[in-house]
This record gives C-alpha cells, sequence and structure tokens, in this order.
C-alpha cells in the first residue's frame, strides 16, 4: 500500500542514486547463474577514454557496492584477472547498441560507443536489481534502441536538470533533454546556463536540443524584426 508522502516528494526519488535494501541474502544462485564474488575487478579497453563510460563504470562500482554489498575495483591492466572486460568497438552494431556475454568466470562487454557500453551497465544492474541478488543469468545478449533521439523535458522542475536527475533519465533509456529558449543564456525561468547544462549532460551520454520560445509578430527578414 502507498504510504501519505508531502508535496514535491517524488522529487527526492528523482535525486536518489543506487538504492539499498535490494539485496536479499537469503537468495542462492540457480543453475546457470554466475556470481558477481566481492572485490572483482574492472577493465576497460577504451583509449579514448570516453566521459560516458568512466561515469557509467563508476556508477556500476556504486551500485554493486550499495545494492548488492559487493565491492569491486577498475583496473588498468589487460592482462589481469579482470572479472569485466569492457570495450568499444565501433564496428559492431549501431549508435548506442550493446552485447554481453556471461561467460563460466566473466562478464564481456562490448559497445558500440560510449553510450552503449553504459546502457550494457544499466541493463545489468536492473537484472541484479530484479534478482535482488548478485546473480547473473549466463548467456548473451544484443540489445539497440528502437528510435532515437529520445527527449524529454525535465520532470523534477522546470527546465532543471540536476545531475542526479541526469543520471535518472540516462538510466530509463533517454539521450536528448529539451530546454527552452529565449536566447543563448536565458529562458522563461530567467536566466540559464546552457554551456554548463551541455557539459554536465554529455557525461551520461545525453544531447542538450534548444526548444524554441521565441515569439514574435515579424518574420525574421522584417526590418522591425529583432536582432
Amino acid at each position: 500500500m502507498l504510504q501519505p508522502e508531502d508535496h514535491y516528494d517524488f522529487k527526492k526519488r528523482l535525486l536518489q542514486g543506487s538504492c539499498e535494501n535490494i539485496l536479499d541474502i537469503s537468495l542462492k544462485p540457480l543453475p546457470g547463474e554466475l556470481i558477481l564474488p566481492t572485490g572483482m575487478k574492472i577493465y576497460v579497453n577504451h583509449k579514448d577514454n570516453d566521459p560516458v563510460v568512466a561515469q557509467a563504470v563508476a556508477e556500476f562500482c556504486e551500485y554493486l557496492q550499495i545494492s548488492m554489498k559487493t565491492e569491486s575495483k577498475v583496473t588498468a591492466d589487460p592482462a589481469g584477472d579482470a572479472f569485466v572486460k569492457i570495450s568499444v568497438n565501433q564496428n559492431m552494431g549501431s549508435y548506442k547498441s550493446y552485447h554481453i556475454e556471461v561467460e563460466d568466470n566473466e562478464i564481456l562487454i562490448t559497445g558500440h560507443d560510449g553510450r552503449g557500453v553504459a546502457q550494457a551497465l544499466y541493463h545489468i544492474e536492473n537484472c541484479l536489481t530484479e534478482r535482488r541478488a548478485p546473480f547473473l543469468a549466463k548467456g548473451s545478449v544484443d540489445r539497440a534502441p528502437l528510435f532515437y533521439p529520445r527527449l524529454t523535458h525535465s520532470g523534477y522542475a522546470f527546465d532543471d536538470f540536476p545531475s542526479a536527475y541526469l543520471r535518472q533519465i540516462a538510466h530509463a533509456g533517454m539521450d536528448a533533454i529539451l530546454l527552452y529558449t529565449k536566447s543563448i543564456d536565458l529562458n522563461a525561468g530567467g536566466s540559464v546556463d546552457a554551456n554548463a547544462l551541455i557539459a554536465r549532460a554529455a557525461k551520461y551520454g545525453i544531447d542538450v536540443y534548444a526548444y524554441s520560445d521565441i515569439k514574435s509578430k515579424y518574420h525574421p527578414d522584417d526590418p522591425n524584426a529583432e536582432n
């Protein structure tokens, strides 16, 4: 049964990252499931240091610690005993697509781009959350977006996109947000630093679209039109 809550309490949930109280320690792995061991190493084979990949991997490690009570760390040793191996291969699939291979003793993740890698990690998080344990079914998964971009206005507040909320948007599969625009640094709510928002959104693999809120009774070519 839903509990009563104060007005705008939903905004707290929109800013919530990894959730506690997900893990059920009474559960046991089923045949055909891989156990994610505590202390596991994650290796990212990507020479370009994609910030989207870095952000998603950091969030994944946080999720494992908070939600699954499983420690992990990123390693730079490609020849080491990494349990999760991540790579980017633009010759595979298409924009934002990914391939996951869960084998007997490792997880291989390949994304067409950084956004694909991020979506693969989000998918694994969703699987673990649904399972309520650090157990992942062995096998392969191939996914790609049915269409793009997936755009959204802010559901937090008018043209307000805190970084924690951008994280939620990315996890929901959105890859673009809409920002009302009256001029370069102005919207209906007042001044806005569009460049700062673009930089923050880029870390989550999110583009920013300018949604025109410019009103004028003149054609742009009319001499009475505003410059």
